[in-house]
């Protein structure tokens, strides 16, 4: 069996990112709470914080697809692992540039089950184009190609069930998002306060 792993480029980047959040948060939070708030402020980054650097490690430590002809093995951040054969792709999807909300344009491969959901999803860059490839040949059926630049919303018309409604309605997710974390905040503050 052949094993590929998650760029380790991108492991330098998630640390420093997760760190610059973190010494980000830590500023505005002194910058703002004075007194018990701000303490409690403190631990809760450094919470967030640590439990950010720990899920970034175990994803670049235990991630990896295994494959070889008609059978592919996923193992997750948690070590665990899940096989997929032949007869449980039901079609290998390549769309060649999939643009996301806030993310650029960049190949994916999807795996899809009878029901139509993604079983498998790859995205370039975190793993390399030949190894999309590789992982995709590894399944022998002929791919579907998504050609050009297709959106989330557009990738889940033409495949319902493989892209979620959050990710194909971005700003409508972050707008719900922000509700609840405006609404938290303003629970706290009340109970605190």
């Amino acid at each position: 069996m052949q094993t590929v792993t998650p760029s380790r480029a991108h492991y330098r980047k998630s640390m420093l990112a997760g760190s610059a959040l973190a010494v980000l948060l830590v500023v505005v939070i002194i910058a703002r709470v004075r007194g018990g708030m701000l303490t409690a402020g403190v631990v809760v980054i450094a919470v967030v914080f640590a439990l950010v650097l720990v899920g970034v490690w175990l994803y670049f430590r235990n991630t990896k697809v295994q494959y070889a002809d008609g059978l592919i093995v996923t193992t997750d951040l948690l070590g665990r692992s899940r096989q997929l054969t032949t007869a449980t792709v039901n079609q290998v999807v390549i769309v060649e540039h999939l643009r996301g909300a806030t993310q650029l344009a960049s190949p994916v491969l999807l795996l899809l089950g009878d029901d139509g959901r993604a079983l498998l999803r790859l995205r370039a860059g975190l793993w390399s184009i030949d190894d999309l490839g590789a992982i995709g040949a590894a399944i022998p059926r002929d791919p579907d190609v998504v050609t050009g630049v297709i959106t989330s919303a557009a990738l889940r018309t033409r495949f319902p069930a493989a892209v979620s409604f959050w990710e194909a309605h971005a700003a409508f997710a972050s707008v719900a998002v922000a509700a609840v974390i405006v609404a938290a905040a303003m629970l706290v503050t009340f109970i605190f306060a």
